[in-house]
């Protein structure tokens, strides 16, 4: 059985091999899927009780859940929110939005993004 943590190393490592063979959306959609498992990994440790009566909290809550559950610097739980916040929306727009375009610099985007993500929260992006 996989951990949040091995699920968001696995993305961000399928979003680079995605990037690389031209799959723009898949890998804009990975890396978001990196960050999303990374900042759930953190947030489990602290709590286990989400809406959704699931595992893993509902999308739109992870901004709220981080400030509440991250020991972290003010500016380290911002930076990260923010970081998250962007690659939400492109995940969105790579997966519901086909009229917008998405190209490699939009992917490259989101892997610094997830990254950045990962290293705040890990020392290390992988």
């Amino acid at each position: 059985m996989a951990t949040w943590k091995e699920m968001s190393i696995d993305n961000l490592g399928a979003a680079r091999t995605l990037l690389q063979v031209g799959r723009y959306r898949s890998s804009v959609c990975r890396a978001y899927y990196a960050a999303y498992c990374a900042t759930t990994s953190e947030i489990t440790k602290k709590t286990k009780t989400f809406a959704n009566e699931w595992n893993n909290p509902p999308h739109a809550h992870v901004p709220r859940l981080l400030k509440n559950h991250l020991n972290l610097t003010q500016t380290k739980i911002k930076l990260i929110i923010k970081k998250f916040r962007a690659l939400h929306h492109a995940r969105e727009d790579a997966e519901y939005r086909p009229g917008q375009a998405i190209h490699a610099i939009n992917a490259r985007d989101c892997i610094r993004d997830s990254s950045t993500i990962l290293f705040e929260l890990w020392g290390t992006d992988k």
